[in-house]
């Protein structure tokens, strides 16, 4: 994915820049179109497409997105700061996490 942003403006590009990329995964549309400030219903997506933007961005970025973020987003550059909130207000990973904890113990009769 590139180089690791180091500041609020950075982060933002590059969650502006992965959000293209995913609309453009899942909707075929040129990411070289798309304008952060466009309002959303410009580009005439309803709000089952917003739905449906929200999982995809749940499934790509590992956030839970509130019920309430279909109402207060209308444009990339708002999901865009709002994906950075909630990435942020995000736990840390617990680097105590492993694979092996995953793993079924093995049960005895």
């Amino acid at each position: 994915m590139g180089n690791i942003p180091t500041n609020a403006s950075d982060l933002m590009i590059d969650t502006i820049e992965q959000l293209k990329r995913l609309i453009h995964q899942e909707y075929d549309i040129d990411p070289n179109t798309i304008d952060p400030d466009q309002a959303f219903s410009s580009y005439n997506v309803d709000s089952l497409t917003l739905a449906e933007l929200m999982f995809a961005i749940e499934d790509n970025f590992h956030v839970v997105v509130p019920d309430e973020a279909l109402d207060s987003v209308t444009s990339l550059r708002d999901l865009a700061q709002q994906l950075c909130g909630w990435m942020q207000s995000m736990p840390p990973q617990s680097e105590s996490f492993t694979v092996s904890r995953l793993t079924p113990t093995p049960k005895f009769p």
